[in-house]
């Protein structure tokens, strides 16, 4: 969601997906560099005048607080298998779950990722692996 953009759309999303029966919305941080590339929703702002998407950018966390007020239960929990970040669960009156995915919850990157073309990634270092050619292997990707 974009600050002053269409964050005031998300009290409607939810409203409407409720209304609709919709079980399940998912909201999800961006995981790559927003402003990278030539032709980009970041170039598209800075003829608008913006210097960059950060400036418009709503952090997840707002959102989270303004769930957690309407929310009637409230829970973390991971992906299937115990993999990935912890996820933030809030159920709303109406049954209807909406989920936050935050690809900083939860994550423990090293000076290695920094390299990484898939950094910063929704796995982050979870464990060392001993591959069968012999190699280290820090990651799932």
């Amino acid at each position: 969601m974009l600050a002053q953009v269409n964050d005031h759309e998300i009290d409607r999303i939810i409203t409407f997906c409720e209304s609709v029966g919709v079980k399940i919305i998912k909201l999800l941080d961006l995981m790559v560099d927003i402003e990278d590339g030539t032709e980009s929703f970041a170039r598209r702002m800075r003829l608008l005048g913006f210097n960059s998407l950060r400036e418009l950018y709503l952090p997840l966390q707002n959102v989270v607080e303004d769930l957690r007020k309407r929310a009637v239960k409230e829970r973390r929990f991971r992906q299937s298998g115990g993999l990935g970040n912890p996820m933030l669960s809030f159920t709303m009156k109406s049954g209807m779950e909406v989920i936050i995915k935050d690809h900083h919850t939860g994550a423990w990157y090293g000076s290695i990722c920094k390299g990484c073309k898939y950094y910063p990634c929704s796995s982050a270092l979870m464990a060392l692996r001993l591959t069968a050619d012999a190699h280290l292997q820090y990651c799932l990707l």
